[in-house]
C-alpha cells in the first residue's frame, strides 16, 4: 500500500506510466496525484491495484489535453472493491485541458449530510431528503483549462452494499445516473437519459454526456424516484372545440434537457402520439393539433416527461356539434317608424347585426326600428364559442298616399261608382250598401246620405279616407191619366202631374203633338203605353204610365150624297170620312169634266167654291182614292149634289 498524505506529481512522457501490480493508493488529506501524460494507457493494469480516494478533495487529475479513448481511473474502496471510472471520450476538449476525478462513500444513508461542494440539496419532487433513492456514494468530476470541453460516456461502478444499505429503498435495476446543476441549483438531470445498469458487472453507462453536462458532481439513483425531479409548474387545460378546429396542449417544467411523449387514448387505450396528420411536436412541450375533426370528440391526452419518469395531467378534447340558434322576427312586416320583437334562442350568448336600429345588440330578445327593410343576423355562441347564424328579414312598408274620388251626388234607388288609389289593398265602410267593398272601386247604393271610410293598406301601413255619396229625392206625385180607347185614326189627350218646376218627358213621342209638355194630344193607332218621366232640378226623376187602346176596325170610306155649303155651320164642307185614313187623294169635277176642287190632305174638304166663286146648285161628280193605315188603298167615285 502507497499512502499519498498531501500530494505527487507524476509527470512522464507517452511512453512513461502508472503501473499497478497488487498494490493499491491510499489519498488522504487532500492529496492530488497528477497525471501529465494525456494517452488513456498512462496507467496500467487498472484492477490490478487501485486508488482509495474517499473525500472530494482527494484528487485524480488526468493532464488528457485535446486526446480522445478510454481513460480508466482506478478507484477503489479500501483494499475490498474495486469501483473504476470509466471516462471514454470521443471528441476532444482543449489541448491545455485536465480532467479531475474523485469519489467518496457516505458513512449513513442520509446523504444530505456528506454532499459535494455545490450541492445544496438532495430534494425528490415530493420530499426534501430523497437520501433514500440514492447510492451511499458521490463521484466528483471536474476540469481546468477548458473552453471547449470533451464530450464522453462515463461509466460508474458501484457497490451493491451501497446500494441496500439500511435506510436505502433502492432497486438496483433502476440505477441511473444525476449531476447536480449548479445554475439551476437541483439534480435537474434526472429524466432519465443517462442511465444504463448492468447488475452483472455493477456499473451505470451514461451514454454519451455533452460537454455541459459532464462536469461536477454524480450520484447514482433510483430512476423510479429520482433526485431532484422538477414538478410539472403549469399543467395542460382540457379544450373545447368547434367542427373543424385547432388547438395545442402545453406542459412547463423547468428540467433542463426535459424529454417529453404525449399519449393519446382514442377509446382503445394510451399510445404515443408521433407527428404525422393532425399532430405536431409529439415529443415537445406544446402538442399542437391543427385540423382537428369532430371524430376527435373524447379524445384524451397526457405528457409523458423524462421518459417515463413524470407524466401531466390528463386533458381531454370535447367537440361541441355548435348550438341550433332558432331566431324570430314579430311581425315581419312593419310600417316606418314601427318597431319589430326580435327573439334567439338556442345558444348562450348572441350578437345582432346591424346593430344600429336595434335597442340591444346583445340580447336574446331586442326591438328594432328599422328605417328600411332588412335582413338582421344573429350569431349565437354556445358554452364552448361554438357559433350558428340565423338570419329574419324584416320588411318596411311606407305609408300610403291616398287619393279618393270627390263627392257624389245620386237620385234615389241609383248606383255610384267610387275609388280610391294609393295602396295595395283596401276596405271599406259600411259594406252593407257596397259591392265589391275590398276593391278600390266598389259600386255604392246607399238609401241615405252616406259617408263611406276606406282603409287604405300598403303592406302593414293603413291611412283612412273617405267619400260622401249624397243620396237626393226623387219627384212625388208624379202622375199620368187620360187613358181610353179611341177609335183607329182618332185622338185623345193625355194629362201629366207633377211638382212645380220640374221637367216632362213623354214617350214614345212618334203619335203625340209634343213630347215636353203637361198635356200632349195622343194619336195613337195601336195600343199604346205613353210613360210619363219627370226629373227635377238634381236629376232625379219619377215616372208613370197611362194607356191607350185603340179599336182598330178601319170600315169604309164614306162622302155624303149632297152638302149645303151656305155659311150656317151645319154640312158646310164636302170630307172624306173614315177611321183608318192614312193618304188620300180627293177630286171634285162639274158635269162637263171640270176639275173643281183637288187634295192630297184627308182633313180638308171642299166648301163649294172654285177660285174662291161659290158654284152653282147642281150635282158634281168625285174620285177618292185613300191608303188606308192598314196598307190598303180604296177607291171610291160617284156624284154629290150641292145645295142651297
Amino acid at each position: 500500500m502507497f499512502v499519498l498524505a498531501c500530494g505527487i506529481y507524476f509527470s512522464a512522457s507517452a511512453q512513461q506510466q502508472i503501473v499497478f501490480d497488487s498494490a493499491y493508493m491510499v489519498m488522504q488529506n487532500g492529496a492530488e496525484l497528477v497525471i501529465d501524460n494525456s494517452s488513456p494507457t498512462a496507467i496500467v493494469n487498472p484492477g490490478a491495484g487501485w486508488i482509495v480516494s474517499e473525500a472530494e478533495l482527494n484528487e485524480v487529475k488526468w493532464n488528457v489535453g485535446n486526446s480522445t479513448g478510454n481513460y480508466i481511473v482506478p478507484f477503489g474502496f479500501s483494499t475490498t472493491n474495486y469501483i473504476p471510472v470509466n471516462m471514454n471520450i470521443t471528441v476532444a476538449g482543449d489541448a491545455s485541458g485536465s480532467l479531475k476525478f474523485s469519489t467518496y462513500h457516505g458513512p449513513t444513508w442520509d446523504n444530505l449530510t456528506y454532499t459535494p461542494t455545490g450541492v445544496t440539496n438532495m430534494h425528490g419532487n415530493t420530499v426534501a431528503d430523497n437520501s433514500a433513492k440514492a447510492a451511499d456514494r458521490f463521484w466528483v468530476i471536474d476540469g481546468s483549462n477548458y473552453t471547449t470541453k470533451p464530450t464522453s460516456g462515463i461509466t460508474f461502478t458501484y457497490i451493491p452494499g451501497e446500494i441496500t444499505a439500511a435506510g436505502n429503498t433502492i432497486t438496483e435495476a433502476n440505477l441511473f445516473a444525476q449531476r447536480f446543476n449548479t445554475t439551476g441549483n437541483t439534480w435537474a438531470d434526472w429524466y432519465g437519459t443517462w442511465g444504463t445498469d448492468n447488475a452483472v458487472l455493477k456499473t451505470v453507462f451514461t451514454g454519451t454526456v455533452s460537454p455541459a453536462n459532464l462536469l461536477r458532481s454524480w450520484v447514482l439513483a433510483d430512476r423510479s424516484a429520482p433526485m431532484g425531479v422538477t414538478p410539472v409548474t403549469a399543467q395542460p387545460v382540457s379544450v373545447s372545440a368547434c367542427g373543424v378546429f385547432d388547438t395545442s396542449f402545453t406542459v412547463v417544467d423547468t428540467g433542463v434537457g426535459m424529454t417529453y411523449q404525449w399519449e393519446v387514448n382514442t377509446g382503445s387505450g394510451f399510445a404515443n402520439v408521433t407527428n404525422t396528420g393532425v399532430y405536431s411536436g409529439a415529443t415537445n412541450a406544446t402538442l399542437h393539433i391543427t385540423g382537428g375533426s369532430a371524430v376527435m370528440n373524447g379524445y384524451i391526452y397526457y405528457c409523458v416527461l423524462g421518459n417515463g419518469l413524470l407524466n401531466s395531467d390528463t386533458v381531454k378534447i370535447t367537440i361541441s356539434s355548435g348550438p341550433t340558434v332558432i331566431a324570430t322576427a314579430n311581425p315581419t312586416d312593419i310600417c316606418r317608424g314601427s318597431s319589430v320583437s326580435l327573439t334567439a334562442s338556442g345558444a348562450v350568448s348572441y350578437a345582432w347585426l346591424p346593430s344600429a336600429s336595434l335597442t340591444c345588440s346583445t340580447c336574446s330578445n331586442t326591438t328594432g326600428t328599422p328605417a328600411s327593410s332588412v335582413t338582421y343576423s344573429v350569431v349565437g355562441k354556445d358554452a364552448f364559442g361554438c357559433t350558428d347564424t340565423q338570419k329574419v328579414a324584416v320588411k318596411v312598408d311606407t305609408l300610403p298616399v291616398p287619393v279618393v274620388s270627390a263627392t257624389q251626388k245620386i237620385c234615389e234607388g241609383h248606383l255610384a261608382s267610387i275609388n280610391a288609389s294609393g295602396g295595395s289593398s283596401y276596405s271599406w265602410s259600411p259594406a252593407g250598401s257596397l259591392t265589391g267593398a275590398n276593391t278600390s272601386n266598389p259600386i255604392a247604393s246607399p238609401v241615405t246620405s252616406t259617408t263611406y271610410t276606406v282603409a287604405i293598406t300598403n303592406g302593414a301601413c293603413s291611412v283612412n279616407d273617405s267619400v260622401i255619396v249624397i243620396v237626393n229625392p226623387n219627384p212625388v206625385g208624379v202622375s199620368a191619366s187620360g187613358g181610353t180607347t179611341i177609335a183607329i185614326g182618332s185622338s185623345t189627350n193625355l194629362t201629366g202631374t207633377a211638382p212645380a218646376g220640374d221637367n216632362y218627358m213623354w214617350s214614345p213621342s212618334s203619335s203625340l203633338s209634343c213630347n215636353n209638355c203637361p198635356d200632349p194630344v195622343a194619336s195613337p193607332t195601336t195600343n199604346t203605353t205613353y210613360t210619363l218621366l219627370v226629373t227635377d232640378n238634381n236629376g232625379c226623376s219619377a215616372s208613370d204610365t197611362v194607356e191607350i187602346l185603340v179599336n182598330e176596325n178601319c170600315g169604309d170610306i164614306f162622302i155624303a150624297g149632297a152638302f149645303s155649303p151656305d155659311g150656317d155651320g151645319h154640312n158646310d164642307v164636302l170630307y172624306v170620312r173614315g177611321n183608318c185614313i192614312k193618304d188620300i187623294q180627293f177630286m171634285v169635277f162639274d158635269r162637263w169634266g171640270n176639275k173643281v176642287f183637288e187634295t192630297a190632305d184627308k182633313t180638308m174638304g171642299w166648301d163649294g167654291k172654285f177660285n174662291g166663286q161659290p158654284m152653282n146648285v147642281g150635282v158634281y161628280g168625285y174620285y177618292v182614292e185613300a191608303k188606308l193605315i192598314d196598307g190598303t188603298t180604296v177607291q171610291k167615285k160617284g156624284n154629290v149634289g150641292l145645295v142651297r
